[in-house]
């Protein structure tokens, strides 16, 4: 993980924090397309990177519950390692 904190924000009192993250992980299964991470609703994903391509992602707003979802560029093959970059 990289973390910057920046200056005091245009929009209020709250300090920027960017976060970058580099996540490895294994699937359980075969055929995955989705994969879920429970996310502090304060953490808003901007961008998520698949082998340094960006692929979609869907998350739920700040005033529901944070969660974070990808959808891999294909599906996974159980025991594969995987490398995601948000």
């Amino acid at each position: 993980m990289e973390v910057v904190i920046g200056d005091k924000s245009l929009l209020g009192i709250q300090p920027d924090l960017s976060v970058i993250c580099e996540l490895s992980f294994h699937t359980m299964e075969d055929g995955v397309r989705m994969a879920k991470f429970d996310l502090m609703p304060d953490l808003q994903v901007s961008r998520v990177s698949w082998n340094g391509n960006e692929i979609p992602f869907v998350q739920e707003s700040r005033n529901h519950d944070g969660s974070f979802y990808l959808q891999a560029p294909e599906p996974l093959k159980k025991g594969n390692v995987y490398n995601v970059t948000f």
